[in-house]
């Protein structure tokens, strides 16, 4: 990305642009990794219903919504320990199986 080569050559709107070029690239990288986690079952997001409140004789407003994001650390190593198990208990089999085999 070129910087100051525009109709104006304001260095403080160049920072301004670098910084928000930086900003949205690392919320692109947030975003990405987020997504990742979420389609592999790692981590859910619990959003609330957004709230308008108005303070009593007030005219501003303000909104209010809460954003979890939960690890499923727990139950995603009970997977893997479930697939674990099976994959030994399947090994154990086949390895049973081609014992018997070189038996006879």
């Amino acid at each position: 990305m070129y910087y100051g080569k525009g109709p104006t050559n304001d260095l403080n709107m160049i920072v301004r642009e670098i910084s928000y070029d930086i900003q949205r690239a690392t919320e692109d990288g947030i975003l990405e990794q987020l997504n990742d986690f979420i389609s592999r079952g790692l981590i859910t997001i619990e959003i609330t219903t957004p709230q308008l409140i108005q303070d009593y004789g007030s005219t501003k407003i303000r909104v209010s919504q809460s954003v979890k994001v939960l690890l499923k650390d727990k139950e995603y190593i009970e997977t893997l320990e479930k697939e674990n198990k099976e994959l030994k208990d399947l090994l154990t089999r086949m390895n049973d199986l081609v014992s018997k085999r070189g038996m006879s």
